[in-house]
């Protein structure tokens, strides 16, 4: 069993879209998926009550071959931060303007006090291809320090209407990133680097 936590510091930023289209794909895929949604607004868990999927709430009982879990705007929230303890993969959503920088650099300043950078990969979501900030892209991960995944996701109108439409309403195009995004994020296993203290690895308090 894989676990997936998506998360960052503020709202807006795709989290709660990430994480099912996340699990669109990898039920699509043919794989067993849970959300488990410690969000306050239940905007997953909502979902799933609508969407025409095979992806289910989590529960103890469950034996998913992939939980995401959908996480609140508060990193510094405990639970929080008990769940990127016990992540295989922790994605840090961002979309690429300067102005949301800062928040994805304090969540990283979490991330990595936490001792859990190893396994943490930047997704940068809502991307124009061509804009500036597009461009940009290397540079804020230099900076944030903490790698990115190759897959990104673009600014999709299709995206949005997935939340009520499902797989099945998405272009081509869009179905095509969403899977490839999500096999990267399947077949990826993050390995702890040999200079990390093991004994650093505890829970922050806010």
């Amino acid at each position: 069993m894989k676990k997936i936590l998506v998360c960052n510091g503020k709202g807006g930023t795709g989290k709660s879209t990430t994480s099912i289209l996340l699990a669109g794909a990898t039920a699509e895929s043919g794989q067993v998926v849970s959300i488990k949604d410690i969000d306050p607004q239940q905007t997953s868990h909502k979902w799933i009550e609508k969407a025409l999927s095979d992806v289910t709430h989590f529960s103890q009982d469950a034996t998913p071959k992939v939980i995401i879990v959908d996480s609140p705007p508060d990193i510094k929230f405990d639970q929080l931060h008990e769940e990127m303890l016990s992540a295989d993969l922790i994605i840090l959503v961002m979309e690429p303007s300067w102005i949301n920088f800062e928040t994805a650099a304090d969540a990283a300043a979490v991330i990595d006090t936490l001792g859990v950078s190893w396994k943490t990969r930047i997704l940068f979501n809502k991307v124009q291809v061509g804009t500036k900030m597009a461009k940009n892209l290397g540079e804020m991960e230099d900076r944030i320090g903490i790698t990115a995944l190759k897959n990104h996701l673009g600014q999709r109108q299709g995206y949005n209407h997935f939340y009520v439409y499902g797989w099945s309403y998405l272009s081509q195009k869009e179905s095509d990133d969403v899977m490839k995004l999500a096999m990267e994020v399947m077949f990826l296993e993050p390995a702890m680097n040999e200079d990390i203290d093991e004994n650093t690895m505890e829970v922050v308090n806010g």
